[in-house]
């Protein structure tokens, strides 16, 4: 049944008809909300009436909702009008690839380009752990901006079922769960364990990968036979004929990568599709240099000494960088981006900022502060060697930065500002710095550090920037510093010049350069304060995620020409000297709401993965508001029973950190819609949202829970010490309850309104303590070895926290006139973050089910590293013609008098 032109479907009028897409019709439409051209897919009510269908199409949606990536169709809404079902999703412009294939074979160059941008879709579907499993040309889409992987209507986390039909077809019948023993995709593209009906994974893909690819090359299918049957026996036995058969011309190592994508066994492929994007990208990038002549001797940088003179595709056995693996000749000036993955042992939080990759200037270490062993220590990896080793076992470090000789590293330290020897050895302190910690930097003999101190009240984390000499001494302001009213100056960085660097701002995001006299303070731009560095003749700076870099001339504070984007799902970045770059990606921020048992075993999934910034789950343990970190900073809620979300707010501003009232008729949330931040309660039925505290002059201020008889809500300020409470509905001015010299947060009141749970730094390191509410009079530290995120159970008699090492603890109290605390017990291990400043699980009122942001992996231990991209080619290349040679050869290294 074709919809005519002109049918309505909620606000998306139907253009016209575009063809089928896998179960559903696909259509051109206008959005008269938003006057844009959108596809839809409508699922017909003939086949919307099959359960299971029904369900593969809501799955589909679910899926492409969790992939956001370049190379992926973007899902835009979903819908239903009476017995039609339909995606809205992003209209793309040009063709299949089977369409361009008819026409026969593609340019190797071509060939190579586009299979890179496939795997690098496939890549981005496996870290979500979503298999696509009908991978094929007429699901790729050739568009003007590149390639578009379509239809995920089989995609699942694990296998599904059943059996062979004509050559071409989709085969697929979806059971209630992933079963051995079924069969799902088209014929022609499975992979063995696919016809066998065994399990599939990541692995699945890149075999349908290397079939697309043989196709791309040779204009033929990799696999043939004039019958089902004889397919099958195909697929399973017998190697596709060689692609020099008919191409002769093809390059050794491109046919080298393909075959391997078509191995029988899916432990002797490629192991990730990442991989296959590196190579093919690298293949391409060498088109024109030999790729498919033997390695010669390479000319590698001095300090990436590894040999790559090997055959394709043997190991290196220790080797982190897997872009070397190519037998390629290396030119110096080639742009090159790898992983280089850190220690098993040492895990990168998800949600602490100051967890930053920071690389030497000479470009020989990278230095980052991380959890090892359950605590925060200063690790540094080499990047000439496999050298990694933990540099401080004892302090909790923060916020680390470099000497300009590379051989020495500051960082924050328990209120102290410290240095320790690259080579080895006992840190010392350079100066005593408040405990709100924001950023240092070293140019020549003195080091700047912004950090917090004891000011009135709505000055948010201090607003003070200071100097002091690297070999120790008194601190002294810089003179005449006042950063706008509500912020805080943040992350400073020096210049090439010694004698001015740049400055951020707190929230407000801006960049200022600044004289080490105070004199002069000039703004550069607003929105990327906190992510800008200096690097040559360029400033390098990350917005919406996207690291980009744009000729910068510190004298004027000007930024000059067009930007240049570098790389994608930034969430830090440091370079070194010569303009190496290091990357974290955004992407390891990925989390799910999972649900444990007591035992430790997720019994099931709610939504999909996503950047969540935080959740708090209702008292009755029926609703979990969550909220993200990406640009939409909504709270959302997530109906535990039926899995249905839906938006709890839309202001534009930021709303995140929200806490149910205890009888689930309210939320309050935290918001910047203010200007600075304040706590809004929202009314769940009637949807009205009443500001509930903020401060008179506009500082920061959190919600972090409600007492139990839902009258008041306990707040604080962020970097401030002690806690609040406010009446609701009464007073919105705070009403201190506890001052302490430590930061404290996190608290929960326990059900009978007598005690209050937190955690606290007052140890050295993040513990959990138990204090009479509301006075505070009687405290108790209950955790023996770190912990963050307490949580009491609903009768009084039990309290959780996550250790470290991210295991679920319980603690038995009783809760009467006195306070009895038990041994702390280990439940189980989770994947859920143990951050102390944001809220990551919840707990049933028995105490038997946990939901939390069960994290993608439990160990974040990937960078990104890219070479050469800071060059005046380089970024030739990217910039407009008419403006890339008015700044680019005088720039990179230039320094300023």
């Amino acid at each position: 049944m074709q919809l005519s032109v002109g049918t309505r479907l909620g606000p998306y009028t139907i253009d016209r008809f575009l063809g089928a897409g896998g179960m559903g019709e696909v259509y051109k439409a206008r959005d008269t909300r938003l006057e844009r051209s959108v596809a839809l897919k409508v699922l017909p009510p003939d086949v919307a009436a099959d359960a299971a269908h029904q369900a593969r199409f809501q799955r589909e949606a679910r899926i492409i909702s969790s992939l956001n990536h370049a190379h992926i169709c973007a899902l835009h809404d979903v819908g239903q009008q009476k017995s039609l079902h339909y995606l809205v999703l992003e209209l793309l412009e040009g063709e299949t690839l089977a369409a361009r294939l008819a026409r026969g074979p593609l340019p190797f160059s071509q060939a190579a380009h586009l299979g890179a941008q496939i795997a690098d879709a496939l890549a981005a579907a496996h870290r979500h752990g979503i298999v696509h499993r009908d991978l094929k040309p007429a699901n790729i889409m050739l568009t003007a901006s590149g390639v578009k992987l379509l239809d995920f209507g089989l995609a699942k986390p694990v296998a599904v079922p059943t059996v062979a039909t004509p050559l071409t077809a989709t085969v697929v019948h979806d059971g209630p769960a992933t079963a051995e023993g079924t069969i799902v995709g088209t014929l022609q593209y499975m992979a063995p364990e696919q016809v066998h009906g065994r399990a599939t994974d990541a692995r699945t893909d890149i075999f349908a990968l290397g079939v697309v690819l043989y196709e791309m090359i040779t204009g033929r299918k990799a696999f043939a036979a004039p019958t089902a049957a004889g397919l099958i026996a195909q697929i399973l036995q017998a190697d596709p004929p060689p692609m020099t058969a008919a191409v002769p011309a093809t390059p050794p190592a491109l046919a080298a990568v393909i075959q391997r994508c078509l191995a029988k066994g899916p432990e002797d492929r490629w192991q990730s599709a990442h991989d296959v994007k590196l190579q093919l990208e690298w293949l391409q990038l060498h088109a024109t240099s030999g790729v498919d002549r033997p390695a010669e001797t390479s000319r590698i940088r001095r300090r990436l000494a590894l040999p790559v003179g090997i055959a394709l595709g043997a190991a290196l056995a220790t080797a982190a960088f897997t872009l070397w693996r190519m037998p390629i000749a290396v030119d110096d000036a080639v742009p090159r981006r790898f992983e280089m993955v850190l220690p098993e042992d040492t895990a990168l939080s998800l949600g602490i900022a100051f967890d930053m990759p920071e690389i030497s200037p000479d470009g020989r270490w990278v230095a980052f502060s991380a959890t090892v062993r359950g605590q925060r220590q200063l690790v540094l990896r080499s990047l000439t060697s496999q050298e990694s080793r933990v540099l401080l076992e004892n302090e909790d470090v923060v916020y680390p930065f470099w000497a300009p000789d590379s051989r020495s590293i500051g960082f924050f330290s328990r209120g102290y500002l410290k240095r320790v020897p690259v080579s080895g050895g006992a840190a010392r302190v350079i100066a005593t710095a408040a405990p709100i910690r924001l950023g240092g930097t070293w140019t020549d003999d003195r080091v700047i550090f912004a950090a917090g101190k004891e000011i009135p009240a709505g000055m948010i984390e201090g607003a003070g920037v200071y100097t002091v000499s690297a070999d120790g001494g008194t601190p002294e302001p810089v003179p005449s510093l006042v950063p706008p009213p509500g912020n805080a100056y943040v992350l400073p960085r020096s210049l090439a010049d010694g004698k001015s660097f740049l400055l951020g701002t707190f929230p407000d995001d801006s960049l200022h350069v600044v004289a080490l006299d105070g004199s002069g303070a000039r703004k550069v731009a607003d929105g990327f304060g906190r992510q800008a560095r200096p690097s040559g003749g360029s400033l390098l700076f990350v917005e919406n995620a996207q690291l980009f870099a744009r000729a910068f001339d510190p004298r004027t504070a000007a930024l000059v020409a067009a930007q240049t984007r570098l790389a994608d799902r930034v969430r830090s970045f440091s370079v070194s000297g010569d303009g190496t770059i290091v990357i974290r990606s955004s992407e390891n921020l990925s989390t799910r709401l999972t649900w444990f048992s007591r035992a430790g075993l997720r019994s099931s999934t709610v939504a999909d993965w996503d950047e969540h910034g935080g959740m708090a789950l209702s008292a009755d343990g029926r609703r979990v508001a969550v909220w993200k970190t990406t640009a939409d900073r909504d709270v959302w809620e997530v109906d535990l029973s039926t899995e249905v979300t839906s938006r709890m707010t839309t202001d534009p501003a930021a709303d995140t950190d929200a806490v149910w009232s205890p009888d689930g008729t309210r939320l309050a949330f935290t918001s910047t819609r203010t200007g600075g931040q304040a706590v809004y309660v929202k009314n769940v039925s009637s949807g009205r949202e009443d500001l509930a505290a903020s401060l008179p002059d506009g500082g920061r201020l959190v919600v972090d829970g409600w007492t139990p008889d839902g009258r008041s809500l306990v707040v604080r300020q962020p970097g401030q010490p002690g806690f609040s409470t406010v009446t609701v509905g009464v007073d919105r001015a705070p009403r201190r309850l506890m001052k302490s010299p430590y930061v404290v947060d996190e608290s929960h009141v326990s059900p009978d309104g007598r005690w209050i749970a937190y955690n606290s730094d007052e140890s050295g390191a993040w513990e959990i303590y138990v204090a009479r509410f509301p006075d505070f009079t009687t405290r108790r530290r209950v955790s023996t070895a770190g912990g963050v995120q307490p949580h009491w159970r609903a009768d009084g008699k039990e309290l959780f926290y996550l250790a470290p090492d991210s295991s679920m603890m319980s603690v038995a109290i009783s809760i009467g006139d006195a306070l009895v605390i038990q041994k702390p017990v280990a439940l189980f291990e989770t994947n859920i973050d143990p951050n102390p400043n944001l809220n990551q699980y919840g707990v049933t009122p028995d105490g038997q089910r946990f939901l939390g942001l069960d994290r993608v992996t439990r160990r974040n231990n990937t960078l990104t590293v890219l070479l050469n991209w800071l060059t005046p080619e380089n970024l030739a290349r990217h910039c407009p013609e008419d403006v890339a040679h008015a700044w680019l050869p005088n720039t990179i290294g230039h320094t300023y008098d």
